[in-house]
């Protein structure tokens, strides 16, 4: 006879409602969101839920932001990862190429559907818009001295404050969410690649690509 997860279980089933229910947003969104489905989907009592996130809404809350944070440090570290190791300007333009053609993958769009969430959340709750800003200041950071250390190497500009730079090119990546939810036509992601890689370029070393 199958046995059901209990608070016993402690942080493992915490962090199994946390993947369940990060599972069931992907799968049916905010609004459709079904807290049942989650029990059924982690094995876990309806007692647990409430032990570890105190409401449907907790719940909802914790996965949000996890779902976030595990995404946006995994992506902007693989991105940070490949410009230190420009060698040249040509290296850094074929980088940019791959990380604004790769923003059309599911996995990407995956985490700007994630920021959408938490963001519509942010606006009801100081706690998660604390968070969402602690987290953006701090990838920014990451990225802003990776992008300082391409100044130091004459890799990009230098006229353009890093840290600024840095916020700017997380909101250009972002920004595709619109193609997200208008069913762009594949002619128009392409026109809106070729742009932004252009504009990329231009922002960070004056470089045309086309």
């Amino acid at each position: 006879m199958s046995s059901r997860v209990t608070r016993g279980n402690g942080r493992r089933t915490a962090d199994l409602l946390i993947d369940c229910a990060i599972a069931e947003l992907e799968e049916k969104g905010y609004d459709a969101f079904n807290i049942d489905a989650v029990l059924e989907r982690s094995r876990a009592s309806r007692s647990s839920l409430y032990h570890h996130y105190g409401s449907r809404a907790g719940l909802l809350a914790a996965a949000v932001l996890h779902d976030i944070e595990a995404k946006s440090t995994r992506d902007n570290a693989d991105f940070r990862d490949a410009i230190v190791r420009c060698v040249t300007r040509d290296d850094l333009k074929s980088i940019v190429e791959r990380a604004v053609k790769g923003s059309g993958s599911a996995s990407r769009r995956s985490l700007r559907l994630a920021r959408t969430r938490a963001y519509q959340l942010a606006e009801h709750d100081e706690g998660i818009a604390a968070r969402i800003a602690l987290l953006t200041k701090t990838e920014s950071a990451k990225l802003a001295d990776s992008l300082f250390d391409l100044q130091e190497r004459d890799l990009i500009r230098r006229d353009v404050d890093a840290a600024v730079l840095a916020l700017w090119i997380g909101s250009v990546f972002y920004g595709r969410v619109a193609f997200d939810f208008t069913n762009a036509t594949p002619s128009q992601s392409r026109a809106w690649e070729l742009i932004t890689i252009d504009s990329l370029m231009a922002m960070l070393s004056g470089l045309k690509v086309r």
